[in-house]
């Protein structure tokens, strides 16, 4: 994860002209409440929003190495299985919600650093022991430079993105405020 620093010219920075000095990454594990971390919103605007929750769970747990292509290079991502990534078409509307085992080679993810989305390649199953239970105010986060939301497990769509994820944020908003 890219958390901010929290110097003042950092937190006073506009989000879209963060620089490379005020981001620091820190193992998911590691984030805390009140946290701040980068994100993308879902209208593609570069922002800030603030770690809510996060445990960590031990035990077996199915996950997708999600591997995504942009402009030469290459970025991966772990994530649960049912892990809700945020797909995008190439006119970049609104994202549609899919967990992650049901992503496709070929779907496009947004990515910081590009303009442009960048390209599914690759989709490797793991089993790994543990998994976080991430929360954020804004319910993304930029996770190795992919947006992804926070939101794990079954979910409702409610009419599309937005929606789906406001509810899913005030329904979890009343989750203990602590780390484990």
């Amino acid at each position: 994860m890219s958390t901010i620093a929290s110097s003042q010219r950092c937190n006073n920075t506009d989000p879209g002209s963060i620089t490379a000095d005020c981001i620091i990454p820190k193992p998911v594990q590691e984030l805390r409440k009140g946290d701040a971390v980068l994100t993308k919103k879902l209208d593609g605007n570069v922002g800030i929003t603030h770690v809510t929750y996060n445990k960590r769970h031990h035990g077996e747990t199915d996950f997708v190495q999600v591997i995504v292509k942009t402009e030469g290079h290459e970025q991966e991502v772990f994530v649960t299985e049912n892990h809700v990534m945020l797909v995008h078409d190439e006119f970049q509307t609104e994202p549609r919600l899919v967990q992650a085992r049901d992503l496709a080679v070929g779907d496009l993810i947004r990515v910081f650093g590009s303009e442009s989305l960048g390209l599914v390649h690759g989709l490797i199953p793991i089993v790994l022991d543990h998994k976080n239970e991430l929360v954020t105010g804004d319910g993304t986060v930029s996770a190795n430079g992919i947006q992804v939301s926070t939101m794990c497990g079954d979910y409702v769509d409610v009419g599309g993105a937005a929606a789906t994820l406001a509810l899913w944020q005030t329904s979890h908003s009343a989750l203990p405020n602590y780390v484990v």
